[in-house]
């Protein structure tokens, strides 16, 4: 018995990890980049196009926060706009097409909802998002990790003209007009950025807030410049150049991570949601996202007690006292039953461990189903 409920949970283990794993799946056309999908859901999921900052492409953050979001239920496209072959080598004379590019083919992909494609950019990535958002003539929701209100020049070089829109060019120190996003907007940053300070994403919440525009902003403590993803990550190396702490980029990571999570499944493309709490917040202690909870694991065990106690139900075993008066009170003797009186209780104490494990299962896979059904 006890080898067959472990076989049983590694095996569910091993399917529920298969479920959660992503699909990486090849890019059509002029688009470059990864896209990551959900391996199932019961219909169509929210997109992402996420944005890198000055570091390119090759440096892969993009890619794992994608991967990260697709094990969300969301499709996520880490677009490659320099630093990868077929692109730029620097950040300079960037067409900003390519992310309505990326968009519209996110937006025609089956499985993917239909005008609910959310910008994500991180610093440089943050810029390109608000910048693109501002330009972009259908309704789009924005996220935007420590990034600019205005245009900043190429990098590393420090010319002008970093991004272009049909060839021409966006003037450096031009103040990218954000009220102009048709979608709300999600802002995060670190007090202790050394890089783009976090007024920078304050000025851009005032931009907003003058012109009624939905939008929110979370300001984390001990954050730096380099926070994102789920906060499983090793965040000292950005501590360095970036500021903040190893520990408040993490505990930024998490908190934001969840939030943007939210943010996009609370979406619709006609973005019904009234506008966000405008206040600074300081990141919260939570867990990373992915992982099981506790009431999972016990939901498990009790699901592989309940499904073994009724495969190894025998008649020559005697049940507990106490099971046994309830599957029939006025037989209380085991010893002195017959072989048929045992094998009525024992059937009758299979059908309780069959429905005990039947309700079990729902109670774990009815939240996941209603969650795949409001994607």
């Amino acid at each position: 018995m006890i080898a067959v409920a472990v076989v049983t949970v590694l095996v569910l283990a091993g399917g529920i990890g298969w479920l959660r794993m992503p699909v990486a799946v090849p890019l059509r056309g002029a688009v470059a980049g990864e896209l990551y999908l959900p391996r199932w859901s019961l219909g169509p999921v929210p997109g992402a196009v996420l944005l890198h900052g000055s570091e390119g492409y090759g440096a892969g953050a993009t890619r794992r926060f994608a991967y990260e979001l697709a094990q969300q239920g969301v499709a996520a496209l880490a677009l490659c706009y320099f630093g990868c072959p077929g692109r730029p080598s620097t950040l300079h004379d960037i067409e900003i097409d390519q992310v309505f590019r990326a968009i519209a083919d996110m937006d025609a992909y089956p499985g993917v909802k239909h005008g609910d494609v959310t910008l994500i950019g991180f610093s440089r990535g943050g810029e390109l998002a608000l910048l693109a958002g501002s330009q972009d003539p259908e309704p789009r929701a924005v996220v935007a990790y420590y990034g600019s209100p205005q245009v900043v020049a190429s990098y590393p070089s420090g010319a002008p003209d970093a991004w272009l829109m049909n060839g021409v060019p966006f003037p450096t120190g031009m103040e990218i007009p954000v009220s102009g996003i048709r979608g709300p907007v999600l802002l995060f940053a670190g007090a202790r950025d050394r890089i783009w300070p976090s007024s920078f994403s304050l000025d851009v919440a005032s931009e907003l807030a003058a012109h009624h525009h939905p939008y929110g902003i979370r300001i984390y403590r001990d954050a730096g410049h380099g926070f994102g993803g789920n906060g499983s990550y090793d965040y000292a190396y950005a501590v360095g150049r970036g500021g903040g702490t190893a520990q408040g980029d993490q505990a930024a990571a998490r908190a934001s991570w969840a939030q943007t999570v939210a943010f996009i499944k609370s979406l619709t493309p006609a973005y019904v949601a009234g506008p966000l709490p405008a206040q600074p917040v300081q990141a919260p202690s939570t867990p990373g996202q992915g992982a099981a909870t506790a009431a999972e694991v016990a939901a498990l065990a009790l699901l592989v007690t309940c499904w073994a106690t009724g495969v190894d139900a025998d008649p020559r075993r005697r049940p507990h006292p106490w099971l046994m008066r309830r599957l029939e009170p006025a037989w209380t003797d085991w010893e002195a039953l017959t072989w048929e009186q045992k094998t009525v209780i024992t059937r009758r104490r299979q059908a309780v461990a069959w429905v005990f494990a039947i309700l079990t299962a729902a109670a774990i896979f009815t939240p996941l189903v209603a969650s795949a059904a409001r994607r």
